[in-house]
């Protein structure tokens, strides 16, 4: 018997099953993370959002003191209804300056923008119209 070689045993088969559990663990990590990436963007509401955010952005970025806008924004609420999407779909943050929606599960879209002035909105669900006045 030569000295240093191990020898394995006939029934061990513990390194052949840690083996696969590496590999198919990640594996199916990874499919699953781009299932639900095609998932999300074959809705087209990562677009939407997109869209949407930053046209509403640019809304309060060109517009003076005193501006008063509605915006038709049925269209989100046709998405968010077919996502099952609960609470709040858009949200503008004075603080923040940004226009952030969701119409997915996730995070959403945030887009920020630059006016210092103030935004008030309001969002009203029975005519589907977002409501924004433009203030000092």
């Amino acid at each position: 018997m030569i000295k240093g070689v191990l020898y394995k045993k006939r029934g061990d088969s513990s390194g052949i099953v840690m083996k696969t559990i590496v590999f198919v663990v990640p594996t199916l990590i990874i499919l699953v993370g781009f299932f639900l990436f095609v998932n999300r963007a074959s809705s087209q509401a990562t677009l939407t959002e997109q869209i949407y955010s930053k046209q509403i952005a640019l809304v309060i970025d060109k517009s003076r003191p005193g501006t008063e806008v509605s915006m038709d924004i049925s269209k989100l609420y046709e998405i968010a209804t077919k996502n099952n999407v609960k609470g709040s779909i858009i949200n503008i943050s004075n603080s923040e300056k940004s226009v952030w929606i969701h119409l997915v599960t996730g995070i959403g879209y945030k887009y920020y923008f630059f006016s210092n002035n103030r935004v008030v909105w309001n969002r009203n669900d029975s005519d589907m119209k977002l409501y924004l006045r433009i203030e000092k």
